[in-house]
């Protein structure tokens, strides 16, 4: 086979600039070291090669979306739970009645709460802060 022969072959599944490239390598390879086949029947394998390769890797990533669909279906059914409890907006009551290993644990677990559970330890914090700074003022004032 010729390069135009290659060219028109292969012009459906690869562009015409790459098989000139592979033809130029194959070729200059084929001047300094002979292949026991004509520069064609190797451009040929080469080219059928790439033709699979690319058909690989169409097929990789209609395998990549299945996955990332399955993966996210997944988190949103680990999530689940929580979204419930926000479009009820009782996420933060929810949240409030647990107690510091609960909380320390739902943050642990990444539901995307930490924000919700850091506001709340922080306005305990704060009213403690508040009671405790009181009855010190009540027992020494």
């Amino acid at each position: 086979m010729d390069k135009i022969d290659i060219i028109n072959k292969y012009r459906t599944s690869i562009d015409k600039n790459r098989i000139e490239n592979i033809w130029n390598d194959i070729y200059s390879v084929n001047r300094v070291v002979r292949y026991n086949r004509s520069v064609g029947e190797i451009v040929d394998m080469i080219c059928m090669n790439v033709v699979r390769m690319m058909e690989l890797e169409n097929q990789f990533r209609s395998i990549k979306y299945d996955l990332d669909k399955i993966q996210n279906s997944n988190r949103e059914l680990r999530l689940s739970g929580i979204e419930v409890l926000k479009r009820e907006n009782r996420l933060v009551r929810y949240i409030e009645t647990l107690d510091k290993d609960e909380r320390r644990m739902l943050t642990s677990l990444d539901l995307g709460v930490n924000d919700v559970v850091g506001d709340i330890e922080l306005r305990d914090f704060k009213e403690r802060q508040n009671r405790n700074s009181k009855t010190y003022s009540m027992t020494n004032g």
